[in-house]
């Protein structure tokens, strides 16, 4: 086979090839415009999607920090009781036999 027959057919089959993959790569583009456009008409415009994040992160933080706060005010509590409990066990009055400490 001669030797300039070969480089013409190359030639050609990268040509054809190259086409293809244009033609393809431009149909994939118009889809993908044409989905995009779909889309943007499919989902409902939002005025200020940052700022309703950001008003979303801040109510979850303030929710965050009250929660903390009891918690706290909890440990509080236990310290303040174990620390207030007397340091013998002895000490603590024992209760007789079927009677009944209520708090009323």
């Amino acid at each position: 086979m001669d030797a300039t027959l070969f480089f013409f057919g190359a030639t050609l089959v990268l040509s054809v090839t190259s086409l293809a993959l244009l033609i393809a790569w431009l149909s994939a583009r118009g889809r993908a415009q044409r989905a995009e456009d779909r889309l943007a008409g499919a989902v409902p415009a939002q005025r200020q999607p940052r700022a309703v994040a950001e008003e979303q992160v801040m109510n979850e933080l303030a929710d965050l920090r009250i929660e903390m706060e009891r918690i706290a005010e909890g440990q509080r509590f236990v310290a303040k009781v174990l620390a207030d409990r007397p340091p013998n066990l002895d000490a603590v009055p024992k209760l007789r036999s079927g009677q009944v400490n209520t708090p009323h």
